[in-house]
């Protein structure tokens, strides 16, 4: 793999892990684009997908942290311009070759990437 690639794949792995600390929903799916609500009483703001299925789904962030989760959204965004149109534009996808496909299984985070992160597995 490119360098290039490597470095979608890390940047997309880093938002599976940020968006993770927000939902316990699965990722794997969303279609792009996210819809947002209003901040509400509690300073939180909903945010709306749908999955590939059909079937739409919500989580609430701290209206704070907005800013992460439409930066990921417009990552996803400049990933899915560079694809053909016949495929989905989805949030988060693994790509060979400007095509997007789903990772193997429920995480793209395996135990070994989490080492190479750094991080010590339970």
């Amino acid at each position: 793999a490119t360098s290039k690639s490597k470095a979608v794949q890390g940047a997309t792995n880093s938002a599976h892990c940020i968006l993770s600390c927000y939902t316990d929903l699965p990722l794997k799916g969303i279609l792009l684009p996210l819809t947002y609500s209003e901040k509400n009483s509690d300073g939180n703001i909903t945010v709306s997908f749908k999955y590939r299925n059909g079937i739409g789904d919500f989580f609430k962030v701290p209206a704070s942290d907005l800013a992460v989760i439409k930066d990921i959204e417009q990552y996803a965004n400049e990933n899915a311009d560079t694809q053909p149109k016949k495929y989905e534009r989805l949030l988060l996808a693994k790509r060979n070759h400007n095509v997007p496909k789903d990772w193997e299984g429920i995480s793209p985070i395996s135990s070994q990437l989490m080492t190479t992160w750094s991080v010590e597995t339970n």
